[in-house]
């Protein structure tokens, strides 16, 4: 990939737009697969470390797999 943002090319431009709607369709249903929007997904266990917390998530339908980042936004007593 390009160094700077005026050297990107019109292929790394569309790349670029196309992670930005898959993020924003995925944030908006997270309960659907970014690239195929198949209900069918799995998720590992956590990985918990240094104050992050992620899963790895895989569409059954589409075989893609990727990562949920957790943010700590709270807690609640028990």
């Amino acid at each position: 990939m390009a160094d700077k943002p005026t050297d990107l090319t019109p292929e790394d431009l569309e790349a670029h737009r196309a992670r930005v709607e898959r993020q924003d369709r995925y944030l908006a249903q997270p309960d659907r697969c970014p690239y195929c929007g198949s209900s069918d997904l799995t998720g590992g266990s956590l990985t918990v470390d240094n104050g992050s917390c992620s899963q790895r998530i895989w569409c059954s339908d589409c075989d893609h797999s990727w990562y949920d980042c957790y943010a700590l936004v709270g807690f609640t007593e028990v």
